[in-house]
């Protein structure tokens, strides 16, 4: 199974011209086994309920200092593995491990029992590395799904907002960037604004997974073809840069344009810059 895990991770990464996860690190693994036998040993107990299953609770039974470890830093489902992975690639925010271009090993634990039948623990790590954000869906990618599938707690979707929505856009940005004044617009190939939800680092939906993503998702399944792009004030202010992507569902084209800032530098050269309405002196993101 593990094998099947790792080949299924490293296909969604080579379509991306990310690096292969090389393989399985035992320390982490052990410490996911831990976690998924903690809570199905404890999947009664209201401590697991939620995003409590990211959690341990050293006064009941099965907690260690590897699984508490492994909670905070896993995602996690109560699926197959193999199911798992596609579901937390189908989401905007628990994609985000995967989508690491210095992501070298994982680990993995699952166990079987209790009210959710299985479970399935992966440590990928948090952060993105590198300097290059991450886009999912991938430049020209085929069949890709036009609803969002709910299930990923927190929700990136408003409360309150039970209707069918469009499948999850997003853009992973290094850790150490600064990502701010985000905005963006989701056209139909008439050119009529099609309304998303657009969650931020500045603006996020969930405080506990936004990081450094941003995430649009249209408040309707995606139908035809459509363009997302930056409407900034002006020209002045517009310190973007821009990518086209196509993406195809069977027949249907889905055109996105999608815009991303350029972050500042936390240097006084890049202030100064900055304040003088100056691009700073920074890499450039998209090439």
């Amino acid at each position: 199974m593990e094998a099947k895990v790792l080949d299924k991770i490293n296909t969604y990464r080579k379509t991306l011209g990310l690096n292969p996860v090389k393989g399985f690190d035992s320390v982490l693994s052990k410490g996911c086994q831990a976690h998924a036998e903690y809570l199905v040993k404890n999947s009664n107990h209201p401590s697991t309920a939620g995003l409590g299953m990211h959690n341990e609770d050293a006064k009941i039974p099965g907690y260690s200092k590897e699984g508490e470890r492994a909670g905070k830093n896993s995602v996690i489902a109560s699926l197959d593995p193999l199911e798992a992975v596609d579901s937390w690639m189908a989401t905007p925010f628990h994609r985000r491990p995967f989508l690491n271009p210095d992501l070298k090993q994982i680990g993995l634990g699952t166990a079987v029992g209790g009210k959710l039948g299985r479970l399935t623990v992966l440590d990928a790590g948090t952060d993105v590395g590198t300097e290059k954000p991450i886009f999912y869906p991938y430049d020209k990618q085929r069949d890709i799904p036009l609803a969002y599938q709910p299930g990923e707690r927190p929700s990136p979707i408003p409360e309150g907002n039970d209707n069918p929505a469009g499948y999850p856009i997003t853009v992973s940005f290094p850790s150490s960037n600064i990502v701010k004044n985000v905005t963006a617009i989701l056209k139909d190939n008439s050119g009529k604004d099609y309304p998303v939800w657009l969650s931020t680092p500045e603006k996020p939906t969930t405080t506990q997974l936004q990081r450094n993503t941003v995430c649009a998702i249209a408040k309707a399944p995606l139908r035809g073809e459509f363009s997302l792009h930056d409407h900034p004030k002006s020209r002045r202010q517009r310190r973007t840069l821009a990518e086209k992507m196509d993406f195809r569902h069977g027949e249907e084209m889905i055109g996105v344009e999608r815009w991303q800032p350029r972050p500042w530098r936390r240097d006084s050269t890049s202030r100064s810059r900055r304040d003088a309405r100056l691009f700073p002196l920074t890499k450039t993101l998209l090439s």
